[in-house]
């Protein structure tokens, strides 16, 4: 009776530690998955960040790119106003040196 009882403890011990063993995979398992989730999870996020920082890298690009081309333009436009008021003062300058009286009367040359 005792050498049953003995092989009952040692069969229920394995059991036990079997049972545990499964259980504890299984715990284990689970872990792993949620750590995957939870890391997929992460990378999407980051994913997503790294999306809205180049989308938003893109726009600065295009407003400096929009502002450089304003101030081109601007720079040319003042230009043209400095050399229209130039030539301006260079034929005032010229009509008064002489031909003045027909230019004022004709108003041609």
């Amino acid at each position: 009776a005792r050498d049953r009882f003995q092989d009952w403890m040692d069969d229920h011990k394995s059991k036990v530690n079997d049972q545990r063993r499964k259980e504890l995979l299984e715990t284990l398992a689970w872990q792993v998955n949620q750590k995957r989730e939870r890391t997929d999870q992460e990378k999407q996020e980051n994913m997503r960040y790294a999306r809205r920082v180049e989308e938003d890298v893109h726009s600065y690009k295009q407003a400096a790119s929009l502002r450089h081309e304003e101030k081109k333009a601007f720079t040319k436009m003042v230009g043209e106003i400095l050399k229209l008021q130039i030539d301006h003062k260079n034929f005032n300058n010229t009509a008064s040196s002489g031909m003045s009286g027909r230019l004022n009367r004709s108003g041609f040359p």
